[in-house]
């Protein structure tokens, strides 16, 4: 976590993607006490759409996958 809050108050960050998804909603509150309006995105090992909708719930701005079946239109 040292890493992660040396590089988002040092360099121009967009947005944090923490890897796998289910670890990220227990990271955000660390996140925010760093950057309170960095958007996080989880990644990875995402299998359902119950599994995006409870991540997004939690706090997460987004959800990554590689699954087109499970993409957006």
């Amino acid at each position: 976590m040292d890493t992660i809050s040396n590089q988002i108050k040092n360099t121009p960050v967009h947005a944090l993607e923490i890897l796998p998804a289910l670890v990220a909603p227990k990271m955000l509150s660390r996140v925010r006490a760093i950057s309170a309006d960095l958007p996080v995105v989880g990644g990875g090992l995402i299998e359902t759409m119950k599994e995006v909708e409870e991540l997004l719930r939690q706090g997460l701005s987004a959800v990554s996958t590689s699954n087109p079946l499970m993409w957006l239109k």
